[in-house]
């Protein structure tokens, strides 16, 4: 059997390959990273989302383009997860695979990952779905024009109780965990490009557990391997991105991203 290491596809404008990106830096698994207009092509113009030039020769033909994509074997072991494949329980077992070393034995069953829990990295996993709201439906609503009341307000509950739960500098204490992994990129979004503020004219520094968040997205921030992950003209201090910011007015009008099936920027669609 023959084994290689994963290619990981990301977007610098993506969330959900933000939070895979930066599991496979802190876990220091040896990748291969494919970002910018190699993977995928952002269109704001046209609200599209396109597959570069290696994704394209990486998936198949009429596979819509979607980010992350992790891709690992050879041959008939050859395998793709992508976008919304990537689930939580995935992401447990994908970082625990590719850091485990049974890895490095051969094996490619991600079924048989996570059985090892004495890696502080994946304290927590259980309690993943329950921060589902912070990544996901209620981020977005928060966003979107006729429904960014009530969004907000139950994001807010769950930031509260996010905050509450936090037991140190990371969420399980001194540790940065697969909790702050999953839930950062979304955070960082929200506190250091103040999104729902410039869209909604929801504060998210306003509540009693403001400042407590903030703090923990400032140490996350610190990590190299969250740095690595942020777009280039990310502000070193704040983490603040023009490039990244200007990406969500087509998620304030209710629309956002999509990905196509054309194979690259240049077909007609």
């Amino acid at each position: 059997m023959s084994i290689t290491d994963p290619v990981l596809f990301v977007g610098w404008f993506c969330p959900f390959a933000q939070r895979t990106w930066i599991g496979f830096e802190y876990l220091n698994v040896k990748h291969t990273l494919v970002n910018g207009e190699d993977s995928v092509v952002l269109d704001s113009e046209n609200k599209l989302m396109l597959k570069g030039k290696r994704l394209v020769d990486a998936t198949p033909a009429g596979q819509v383009a979607v980010v992350p994509t992790v891709i690992w074997g050879e041959g008939q072991d050859k395998k793709t997860k992508t976008g919304t494949s990537i689930s939580f329980p995935f992401i447990c077992s994908i970082f625990h695979h590719f850091s485990f070393p049974s890895y490095q034995q051969g094996s490619i069953d991600l079924l048989l990952a996570c059985k090892d829990n004495s890696d502080p990295f994946f304290r927590g996993k259980e309690t993943l779905d329950e921060w589902g709201k912070l990544c996901g439906s209620d981020f977005y609503g928060s966003l979107k024009p006729d429904i960014h009341e009530e969004c907000f307000a139950r994001l807010s509950e769950t930031l509260a109780l996010f905050s509450e739960r936090l037991d140190g500098p990371f969420y399980h204490g001194e540790e940065f965990s697969i909790v702050d992994c999953v839930v950062f990129p979304f955070l960082y979004r929200a506190f250091s490009l103040k999104l729902f503020q410039a869209f909604r004219n929801h504060d998210v520094h306003g509540f009693p557990w403001s400042s407590k968040l903030q703090s923990w997205v400032d140490r996350c921030l610190e990590l190299p391997s969250v740095r690595k992950t942020l777009p280039d003209d990310a502000d070193p201090a704040t983490g603040f991105s023009q490039k990244l910011f200007n990406v969500y007015p087509i998620y304030a009008q209710g629309i956002g991203l999509k990905g196509v099936v054309a194979e690259s920027i240049d077909e007609p669609q």
